[in-house]
């Protein structure tokens, strides 16, 4: 059975091993982020075409059958593309849950801190034998004897 300080350390293993799989999760939904803003921007841009052609045709002005027809198609293309990667995003935002990450963080706490105490513990039997060991006369170190070790616990990290 292995001892609460091996089971942080797999603990902890698997914690990291869990924030690299978030983060190149963090990064892809990133990435995803910027190929949306980027297909949004084309959008735009091909509506704005397409809005000028119809109102240059208003106006009565030519305008060209095949420039309107390669506006209309890339209105088209750029609809689908926004729908698509919009659909990913979604998708990268669900594998990148958070929830799962901060649980296992706090599992990681709550172990280190448990090893940390039995640790404090063990020193003190430590040093209460040693005392015990090196007096001159043994009765002066009795059981109940205090020692006294300073701990202090570390201010949580703000997110």
């Amino acid at each position: 059975m292995p001892s609460n300080f091996e089971e942080v350390i797999i603990k902890t293993k698997d914690v990291a091993q869990t924030v690299g799989k978030k983060g190149s999760q963090y990064f892809e939904a990133s990435k995803k982020k910027l190929e949306l803003l980027d297909a949004k921007s084309k959008l735009a841009k091909a509506y704005e075409k397409f809005g000028r052609l119809q109102f240059d045709s208003l106006n009565g002005e030519a305008v060209d059958d095949d420039e309107y027809d390669c506006a209309v198609a890339d209105i088209k293309t750029f609809i689908l593309k926004v729908d698509e990667l919009e659909a990913q995003l979604e998708e990268a935002k669900a594998a990148a849950d958070t929830d799962e990450l901060k649980r296992g963080a706090e599992e990681l706490k709550q172990g280190v801190v448990t090893v940390s105490k039995e640790v404090v513990n063990q020193a003190k039997e430590v040093i209460k034998a040693v005392q015990k060991s090196n007096s001159d006369d043994a009765d002066d170190v009795d059981d109940a004897s205090e020692v006294e070790i300073e701990s202090v616990e570390a201010e949580p990290v703000s997110e």
